[in-house]
């Protein structure tokens, strides 16, 4: 008896990844779906079976271990399984002929979600400043995106449109603003500028399929300057008076002073301006002299404020027909009567008084003056000559 053994399998040949295809993705529970792989048939060869009677099937494992066998194909001539997204998957033709010899080829197939998630935005945002600087995260301009598949996430970047429609920088961006971040930064700039202002809201899912939404922005702020005032000071009777505006100082002094009746001579008479800031500016000098004199009609005052400037209130021979002069008036530091300039701006000559009296040779009095001025941190000197 001889007997024929067919010991040859089959010979296959598996198609290219870009031939197996893919169907709807299907949603079988939360944040969990599937796709259609869909496999195409092979052409078989075998010695001794022709291709009606060799079995040809595919088979897979799935990401729980699980093996899945399709030996049908559909009316289009595909294998078609549903499997989990998101993994890599190893699927294996197999035929078998006649005599029971088995022929295999593997084909190597990445199932990913390829559809990006639904997105859903605000269509106006109203974010209050906290300060200067305030950020918001990105899933607040959201209002309900999801995925069929995977978790999602979100990210998001500042700008305006401008005339054509494309999204451009903001005039209030800073460095940074305009790329993709998980929190946007507002600012008081935003509150004043005219320019509308948008977020551009991009949500993720887990395989990086992403869809955008724009939502139209407003800034407002709305919180209180913060003040805060010094402390509560006692300002001891006999402290320096320090004004911290535009003020007027009373300072009054007696130099005391002894004018000679017979002898010619000059008389530089200071007067210490005490108690000024610092930092104060003279704005005005106004001089009250009360000066009483008993020579010949030979007196004169010049007076000489901090800057160097001159002025001669008394000439010499200024009272004619009398011998001592008596002077008793208010004087500007320029000589000009400060209650004329007071009432019409009009700058006069001071108006002073004469007397007339017998001189006493020999006999000495002493000059008095009293001063008025603004805030000032300078001296003021005045100079008599007899």
């Amino acid at each position: 008896m001889i007997k024929v053994i067919d010991k040859t399998p089959p010979s296959l040949q598996c198609p290219d990844e870009h031939d197996i295809k893919f169907g709807v993705t299907k949603k079988v529970g939360y944040q969990d779906c599937t796709i259609r792989v869909r496999l195409p048939w092979i052409q078989v060869e075998d010695d001794c079976s022709t291709s009606n009677n060799t079995n040809l099937y595919v088979w897979t494992t799935d990401n729980n271990g699980n093996v899945i066998i399709v030996n049908t194909m559909d009316s289009d001539g595909y294998f078609n399984f549903d499997l989990p997204v998101g993994f890599d998957y190893t699927f294996t033709y197999t035929a078998i002929d006649d005599c029971g010899n088995k022929g295999e080829c593997t084909v190597d197939v990445e199932v990913e979600d390829e559809q990006g998630p639904v997105v859903i935005c605000e269509s106006f945002h109203v974010v209050a400043l906290t300060d200067s600087v305030t950020t918001v995260f990105a899933d607040a301009f959201d209002d309900g995106s999801y995925d069929e598949c995977t978790m999602i996430t979100f990210d998001a970047r500042r700008g305006t449109m401008n005339s054509s429609g494309s999204f451009v920088q903001h005039p209030c961006n800073q460095p940074g603003d305009f790329l993709y971040a998980p929190v946007v930064r507002f600012y008081c700039c935003d509150a004043q500028s005219p320019v509308q202002l948008f977020v551009d809201l991009r949500v993720r899912d887990a395989f990086g399929n992403a869809n955008n939404c724009m939502v139209e922005v407003e800034v407002v702020d709305k919180i209180r300057p913060v003040i805060w005032c010094p402390e509560d000071i006692t300002v001891q009777w006999g402290m320096p008076y320090e004004p911290t505006e535009k003020d007027t100082l009373h300072v009054s002094t007696k130099p005391g002073t002894q004018i000679s009746a017979i002898w010619p001579k000059t008389y530089l008479v200071p007067i210490q301006i005490e108690g000024m800031p610092v930092d104060a500016d003279i704005t005005d000098l106004d001089i009250s002299l009360d000066i009483t004199h008993e020579a010949l009609n030979q007196l004169q005052v010049t007076l000489w404020n901090p800057y160097g400037t001159k002025a001669t209130v008394i000439p010499f021979n200024s009272c004619n027909g009398g011998y001592p002069q008596n002077i008793d008036a208010t004087f500007n530091d320029e000589a000009y009567d400060i209650i004329t300039f007071n009432s019409t701006n009009q700058k006069v000559p001071a108006p002073y008084t004469c007397t007339v009296a017998l001189p006493s040779v020999g006999s000495y009095n002493q000059a008095r003056c009293a001063q008025l001025v603004t805030t000032s941190r300078h001296l003021m000197a005045m100079r008599s000559t007899t």
